[in-house]
């Protein structure tokens, strides 16, 4: 399955080679930032490695313009980036296994980094076929159980800063207790609730707080859902207590105001991804804070 994955998102491989062949040509004057040592794909990525790298280097970040994962193409100044790079911080195979073809010399899944049990498989409605959803960043119990483990894994390839990794990730999880317990409370108004997803990209924010989903419109990214599996939805029990549509931000929201029209719900927009300059904190508030204000008109 993960062979597959990364099969399909893949690098062409000219494309790779005309960004190699840039790099190689650029002006002798044209220099990356020294302090650039860490490379990952995603803002959100580096909303949870930044704090921990703390002080020792910066991070760059691949995608940092709100372009998905799955439609991304490198331009030269990411592989100059990720060739300068000390270590490449990936997330999942399904969600960036593509960044292998930059052929960095020391990389990781955060993914790996998670117990197992906390990366459920999913059943698609007509198939099936399972697959571990990748977007687990979205439950901040695991993101402070994770941050240990991410900072010991940056020991193991930069050892003389290991302390301040340890340090840095000890104070991070502690602010991921606090973030937890200001999410519940805000969250409350919708514990029980239940949801049309346009994707199943919250599912673990949804599972940690208590929401509930009605069902998911396209369970596999790439796969269009067929007039079946629509009409599946719609004749959930749990549709007629739904509260909203729940589709990801900056991605095409054809699907979500189909459903809407059909339905006649309500469409919320959420962010799995963050902006550049977003913390962790500010970006699961963000969120959260879209879906309370319906909270406060469901009651």
């Amino acid at each position: 399955m993960v062979a597959d994955s990364m099969l399909r998102y893949r690098v062409p491989v000219h494309v790779f080679a005309l960004a190699l062949i840039a790099v190689a040509c650029r002006p002798p004057s044209e220099s990356l930032d020294d302090r650039v040592r860490y490379v990952t794909t995603l803002p959100v990525f580096a909303s949870i490695l930044g704090p921990i790298v703390g002080d020792v280097g910066s991070v760059h970040v691949l995608l940092d313009d709100a372009r998905s994962p799955h439609d991304y193409l490198p331009r030269p100044s990411d592989v100059r980036q990720i060739a300068a790079a000390r270590v490449l911080v990936l997330g999942h195979p399904e969600l960036d296994g593509w960044a292998e073809s930059f052929g960095a010399t020391d990389f990781f899944y955060l993914s790996d980094l998670v117990e197992s049990e906390d990366l459920p498989r999913r059943t698609g409605l007509e198939t099936t076929h399972t697959f571990e959803n990748p977007h687990f960043w979205l439950d901040p119990v695991i993101v402070s159980l994770l941050v240990g483990h991410v900072a010991a894994r940056l020991c193991g390839s930069v050892e003389e800063e290991c302390r301040e990794f340890q340090d840095n990730a000890k104070a991070f999880a502690g602010r991921m207790d606090s973030l937890t317990a200001t999410i519940r409370e805000l969250i409350s108004p919708l514990k029980g609730k239940y949801f049309v997803t346009v994707e199943p990209f919250f599912d673990f924010y949804f599972r940690r707080f208590g929401l509930n989903t009605a069902g998911t419109l396209q369970p596999f990214h790439g796969r269009r859902p067929t007039p079946a599996s629509i009409v599946a939805v719609l004749k959930t029990e749990p549709l007629e207590r739904a509260l909203a549509i729940v589709t990801e931000m900056n991605r095409s929201d054809e699907l979500a105001k189909m459903f809407a029209a059909e339905s006649g719900l309500p469409i919320i927009y959420l962010d799995p991804l963050g902006k550049p300059g977003d913390t962790y904190t500010r970006l699961m508030l963000k969120n959260t804070r879209a879906l309370s204000e319906l909270g406060l008109v469901a009651r």
